[in-house]
């Protein structure tokens, strides 16, 4: 999946995974954004990740970042929803959520 894409692209792919499932997360913690310093920290984790996209797409082309960002970042908001929020979520739901997420992957390599 990852053929073809620089090192630096690769972490930045991460860093935009990481940063925006952690400024989503902290979402529940703005109250709305009525929160500030709640507020302030997603939006700078927003802005850092879609100042990494940017920098993404000097390197590689759209139509192979976006859809390992399409299978990578749903699967870190779902481990962040069960580890970090609590959420409930049954043995089936995490692998129909995972195998949705490989598919992304397979189609985007047809």
């Amino acid at each position: 999946m990852f053929a073809g894409i620089s090192l630096r692209a690769i972490g930045l792919v991460l860093f935009f995974c990481f940063s925006s499932t952690a400024a989503s997360t902290l979402l529940v913690k703005t109250d709305g954004f009525r929160v500030i310093g709640w507020t302030v920290a997603a939006l700078v984790l927003y802005l850092a990740s879609l100042y990494s996209l940017a920098l993404m797409l000097r390197d590689a082309p759209l139509s192979l970042i976006a859809p390992i960002l399409a299978a990578l970042c749903p699967l870190m908001a779902i481990a962040a929803g069960i580890a970090i929020l609590g959420e409930a979520a049954s043995w089936a739901r995490i692998g129909v959520l995972i195998a949705a997420c490989g598919l992304i992957g397979v189609a985007a390599k047809v």
